[in-house]
């Protein structure tokens, strides 16, 4: 998974999302609706295409990414998650 090595391009959120999505996953309980969420993102977003990247005119769900990523972030560090 050379992914989860690989370091957001210029603030490319789909790679944070896609870090964060990638451990919900493994964890077990992660909320299904915020999974789907994150998933439609990425669908949408490939990671790493750069579409999700900062600066003038970042892409409008830039920030829904980031938003989702801090979300499944929480939970995976939290006494939730089945492997915190």
């Amino acid at each position: 998974m050379e992914l989860l090595n690989t370091s957001p391009k210029k603030g490319d959120a789909s790679v944070l999302l896609a870090h964060a999505f990638i451990a919900a996953i493994l964890n077990t309980g992660a909320d299904a609706g915020a999974l789907a969420d994150a998933e439609a993102m990425l669908n949408a977003h490939p990671v790493g295409s750069g579409d999700l990247k900062a600066g003038k005119n970042a892409d409008p769900d830039r920030p829904i990414a980031i938003d989702q990523a801090g979300a499944l972030q929480t939970f995976n560090e939290s006494e939730e998650c089945s492997l915190s």
